[in-house]
């Protein structure tokens, strides 16, 4: 999810197609009701889990066929790079365009790219060439760029306004398992053949083009004749972060919050490491942190119906503030995993809350460019974390480090709060998405 916030970080008419959500039911049959958003959905988890797979082997299929720990590094460069440039202009491009055509399209590039890719694991074919590897994998990447503005645009098109938010919660489950199941099914079809992933990989993304024709409908809002300038759509999107404050307050809080929580976790790792705990211990702060955010999707929509977004956003940003300062003074794993674990039990909620509200507001002509460009600003300080984390361990305690980030969180979360517009009114949480008719 765009500008989600998190370690990765984040993930949009014709609504009415059911019947009004059940305040007392649970989010998944409310949402998935949808038979478009069941299409939009399976597309979604099939081509999310395909570039998760590619993006944990890459360094390794990198360093296979070029014998180079440089090259390597330089492949999975240029796919970052290439993702960033695209991301620039992928708003704009989605608002201009159908968007299930578009995301067909990006994903009929990407199966193209994973087909190179596996040819240069057999036989005959010489090992490949890093200029050869950096495109390919490029492609992937600046396709997957495409694909993050364009769902979102479709999924507005599938989901009526009032459940926009349930719907951020159910993809906030998918990151999150794909997030913990995809390196490790990678891993292992990479262990048997170094082609394996990469069959898998074409294989969901042709899963992911079929199943994303069920969404496909006239969007509304969006005309084919008459549009302006490429450069005027880029401004306008623009403009309207610009002039309003919950969206870029949003989008710069959460660029902030993923730097403390970020930076807090490299810190934790490299603490533990240099104090020789093995790597699998390590792993269970990753792993137990990633389990209590697969819980807490279960609980994000009871959240949402009983506390305002303000409420979750204080608490949320509490719990990791906490979580980060306590671990200062931790020196065990699966400690440290627990504290975050608990902190990412209310992250579900806390981005649905934010993001979906912002989804739920924009205009259906704007959701490419809004969703791009907070995912945009909020990866400006994605890089930061890993080169802060080893400063700081090289300069100060590793207690003074990780209540530095602690404090970084505090100042997102602090950020976030002031932009959301509902946060002085006596909004009821039931009505915090209006439900007018759209159109």
């Amino acid at each position: 999810m765009p500008g989600a916030i998190g370690r990765t970080v984040p993930s949009g008419p014709s609504p009415g197609t059911g019947a009004p959500p059940q305040k007392g039911g649970t989010v998944v049959p409310s949402v998935l009701r949808h038979r478009r958003y069941r299409y939009l959905f399976t597309a979604q988890l099939a081509s999310t889990t395909a570039s998760s797979m590619l993006h944990f082997v890459l360094p390794l299929l990198a360093f296979d066929i070029t014998g180079s720990t440089t090259l390597a590094g330089v492949v999975t460069a240029v796919s970052l790079t290439a993702a960033s440039l695209a991301g620039v202009l992928a708003g704009t491009i989605a608002d201009r365009h159908d968007r299930a055509l578009l995301v067909i399209l990006a994903l009929l590039a990407q199966a193209l790219a994973f087909g190179a890719l596996l040819a240069l694991t057999l036989p005959g074919f010489g090992g490949g060439s890093a200029p050869g590897l950096a495109v390919l994998a490029g492609v992937v990447a600046a396709a997957g760029s495409l694909l993050v503005p364009a769902y979102a645009g479709i999924l507005r098109a599938v989901v009526p306004r009032a459940e926009v938010r349930d719907a951020y919660t159910v993809n906030q489950g998918r990151i999150h398992v794909i997030a913990v199941v995809a390196p490790a099914l990678a891993g292992v079809l990479y262990a048997a053949h170094t082609g394996w992933v990469l069959v898998a990989g074409l294989l969901l993304v042709l899963l992911a083009a079929v199943a994303v024709r069920g969404t496909r409908a006239r969007a509304r809002g969006v005309t084919r004749t008459a549009r302006p300038a490429f450069v005027v759509d880029l401004r306008d999107g623009l403009l309207y972060v610009a002039r309003r404050p919950p969206v870029w307050t949003a989008a710069v809080g959460g660029a902030v919050i993923n730097l403390g929580i970020n930076g807090a976790l490299f810190t934790a790792v490299l603490a533990l490491r240099s104090r020789g705990t093995a790597s699998a211990e390590i792993s269970l702060v990753e792993s137990v942190s990633a389990a209590g955010a697969i819980a807490g999707v279960l609980a994000a929509g009871c959240l949402l119906r009983r506390l305002r977004v303000p409420t979750i956003v204080v608490w949320c940003g509490a719990a990791y503030a906490a979580a980060a300062l306590v671990s200062g003074f931790v020196h065990t794993a699966l400690v440290i995993g627990l504290l975050f674990g608990i902190a990412t039990l209310l992250l579900p909620a806390w981005n649905s809350g934010v993001f979906g509200s912002i989804a739920a507001d924009t205009p259906h002509e704007l959701q490419g460019r809004v969703q791009s460009s907070i995912q945009l600003i909020s990866a400006v300080l994605a890089p930061l974390p890993p080169m802060l984390s080893g400063l700081l361990l090289a300069s100060v305690p590793y207690e003074a480090g990780m209540a530095a980030f602690s404090a970084v969180i505090v100042a997102g979360a602090a950020a976030q709060y002031a932009g959301r517009e509902d946060r002085r009114r006596g909004e009821t949480p039931a009505g915090a998405t209006r439900t007018e008719k759209e159109g």
